[in-house]
């Protein structure tokens, strides 16, 4: 904006400034005295009169000179005044803008000066630029009229609107239609302005309700804890979840200014203090106690403590401490119930002879017996968390135990172990099960081992003593089987010293030499004979050992056939044998099975007799079938004995296998052939049964488990 002229003779005076106004008089005057001598008015000498005047003239053009220049410097100060005003104005419009709120100004009058466009976004609806210069009444009736509340409502906020203009009172949030936050304020200036601020909450309200929501359902968390949740500061208990009444007998509002240690019985205040001390040391470490109630609350029940410290201290190094409470009392009682019934089982365990031992999912023996430390000569710190089979030398059960204990199928599994003890030998019968959890998983394996080297021996002597029954019974059979090679043999060697008497080998040495090959071919082959009968005779006589082995069944009954087939042969029997090669082997002892099957061999044999005797004697040739099949369906091996004869009597069946129980003619049988034969069945987990075949004869089955990865494993 520019300057206006100078119109008045003072702003004249002042555009020129003091010293031209003196030069201008000194100019004045000497005009006058000037004119008056050039006039005779005055009585100076005619000759001054113009150097008067050129004085006069020169000094009023220096006062022109000085008040021009006077008058342009006031002249620009003006415009630079102005333009600072405008700039000002600029800065303080831009500051107004650049304020975070909406922001109005009415005038003294209560008219709308300006608002910046923070305010027109708060509402764009109302604030338009042609509210400038309405009355604030005029602005709050739009206001009234634009929200969408009734009649009643609208005057009310009327009135509030109004009276907040006049009197400066606190501001209020009103959420706008559009779910908008806005903070209100009217402030009045002392120069009688009022500026009314209006700032857009949303966000902060929008945390405020979050947190407000947050805070709510932590709340409600705490407040539904079976714990007790309790916060502490300088006086006390400041805090404590409804749930104190229940854990502590206590209503929350008797506890709040009670100091904790007051609530805890006096026996465990030391132990309190003392975690305190900690917890001071230590803020970041939760404390953990397990104490009694007691002071003001009941006593007598047991609680789980736990807090730690919040913050910084206070002035008199006061820490605010926040944790919770548990009733524990029922899992004190129950751990104290479970304690004494560990020391019940730990003396059962202790006094019991079996060989006990525990062992993890990881196959590592977490309990021993003092029975099972002795059997297997290490103390208690060389067995615990070592591998069992690192423990226990298992043999050739080592790798199917292994399969076992990484989860077989099998809840059970069961084998032998030999032992030496004080330098003794003994067998254990180990029976091994899996414990499992609630979802089926092994969490332990049990061994049991139980010492049965005397029932063994004792075992043995019967068998043994059976065995030779046996072999009492196949002596008349095995001593003409094995004379037949012998007479062979004599002959041979007969026949060669007549040869060598009648001077052959002089006479006739190529023929004498021929005949002695073919009668040494013959002693060599009837010998090799009568050897291959003493070796299955001496492995069915050999007394057994008491460990089982995995062996051959085809090879077994095989030789078992061979040992009875002179009797067989001269009794008119032909024993047929139906083995399929690639048989699996069986798990036991191979002249015990072979003890079975001559058994019933033999007990053929006497009822086919028995019957040609009631038949009057006539002889027809019978026979007995042997075969044997494996089941790969249940891995079972099956050996099948059936004869032609006259069968089973059925009321026999039921006590076929019964001790003492026999229908032969007194003299002639035990009756322990069958029960024998049933317990070595038994003990090589199979089973023996007796059944009348349809086309006439008695037919036994045998039935044994078919070696594989995991032999031993008992369903």
């Amino acid at each position: 904006m520019k300057a206006t002229p100078l119109r008045s003779t003072g702003d004249y005076l002042g555009a020129i400034g003091r010293p031209g106004v003196c030069l201008a008089a000194v100019a004045m005057l000497l005009l006058v005295l000037a004119v008056g001598d050039a006039t005779q008015t005055l009585p100076l000498p005619t000759t001054l009169a113009t150097p008067l005047a050129a004085l006069a003239a020169l000094i009023l053009l220096y006062a022109l000179a000085i008040t021009t220049a006077a008058s342009r410097r006031r002249w620009e100060a003006a415009e630079q005044a102005q333009r600072q005003a405008q700039e000002s104005r600029q800065q303080l419009i831009e500051t107004i803008e650049a304020i975070p709120m909406g922001l109005g100004l009415y005038d003294r009058d209560g008219r709308l000066v300006l608002f910046n466009s923070r305010l027109a976004e708060v509402n764009p609806e109302i604030y338009t630029p042609d509210l400038i210069g309405l009355h604030y009444a005029d602005i709050i009736e739009r206001l009234v009229q634009w929200r969408p509340i009734e009649r009643g409502d609208r005057e009310e906020i009327r009135q509030l609107l109004t009276e907040r203009f006049r009197v400066q009172a606190p501001g209020n949030v009103q959420a706008t239609p559009d779910g908008r936050f806005i903070e209100s304020n009217e402030i009045h200036t002392p120069s009688g302005y009022v500026a009314t601020c209006r700032v857009d909450i949303t966000a902060l309200k929008r945390r405020e309700q979050q947190l407000e929501a947050s805070e709510a359902r932590h709340r409600h968390v705490v407040e539904s804890m079976l714990d007790a949740v309790f916060t502490t500061d300088a006086k006390g208990v400041s805090y404590v979840s409804p749930a104190a009444e229940r854990v502590l007998g206590l209503a929350p509002e008797k506890i709040i200014g009670v100091s904790p240690i007051e609530l805890f019985h006096p026996d465990d205040v030391p132990t309190i203090i003392q975690a305190l001390r900690t917890a001071r040391r230590n803020p970041d470490a939760i404390q953990a106690l397990r104490i009694r109630a007691g002071g003001r609350v009941p006593t007598g029940h047991w609680l789980d403590l736990r807090f730690k410290t919040t913050g910084k201290p206070d002035a008199n190094g006061h820490y605010q401490m926040i944790g919770v409470v548990r009733d524990i009392d029922a899992q004190v009682q129950m751990e104290q119930a479970q304690r004494d019934d560990m020391l019940k089982l730990r003396s059962i365990v202790e006094s019991s002879g079996a060989l006990i031992a525990l062992v993890n999912s990881r196959q590592r023996i977490v309990l021993a017996n003092r029975s099972f430390m002795e059997a297997v000569g290490k103390p208690l710190e060389h067995v615990i968390g070592q591998r069992y089979v690192d423990v226990v030398d298992c043999g050739a059960d080592a790798m199917a135990l292994a399969a076992w204990l990484a989860g077989g199928q099998h809840a059970s599994f069961a084998f032998d172990q030999v032992l030496q003890s004080g330098g003794q030998r003994r067998v254990v019968r180990v029976s091994a099960s899996h414990v499992h959890d609630d979802d089926r998983d092994i969490n332990y394996s049990l061994f049991l081992g139980v010492d049965e080297t005397d029932r063994r021996s004792a075992e043995v002597r019967a068998l043994d003593a059976a065995r030779l029954a046996t072999l009492g019974e196949m002596a008349t059979g095995i001593a003409h089987e094995i004379n037949q090679p012998l007479t062979v043999v004599q002959f041979g060697v007969d026949a060669l010293a007549a040869d060598l008497e009648d001077g052959l080998h002089k006479d006739d040495p190529e023929g004498f030499a021929e005949d002695a090959l073919r009668h040494v071919a013959r002693v060599r082959n009837q010998a090799q004979r009568a050897a291959a009968i003493v070796r299955r005779l001496q492995g069915f006589a050999r007394k057994g050992d008491d460990v089982a082995q995995p062996f051959d069944v085809t090879e077994a009954i095989a030789g078992a056939a061979d040992l009875v087939s002179e009797q067989m042969r001269l009794a008119r029997i032909t024993v047929d044998l139906d083995l399929p090669a690639g048989l699996p082997q069986v798990h036991g002892h191979a002249n015990r099975l072979q003890q079975v099957v001559i058994n019933l061999l033999i007990n053929a044999r006497d009822a086919i007799n028995e019957a040609r005797a009631k038949d009057g004697g006539k002889i027809v040739q019978e026979r007995v079938d042997i075969r044997a099949r494996h089941d790969a369906a249940d891995t079972t091996l099956v050996i099948e004995i059936g004869d032609s004869g006259p069968g089973i009597p059925e009321h026999v069946l039921p006590r076929l296998f019964e001790s003492f129980f026999t229908t032969k003619p007194k003299g002639k049988g035990t009756g322990l052939g069958l029960s024998i034969s049933s317990e070595i069945l038994r003990e090589m987990h199979g089973t023996i049964s007796a059944a009348n075949r349809p086309q006439g004869g008695a037919l036994f089955r045998l039935s044994l488990p078919a070696r594989a990865a995991d032999l031993h494993a008992a369903a």
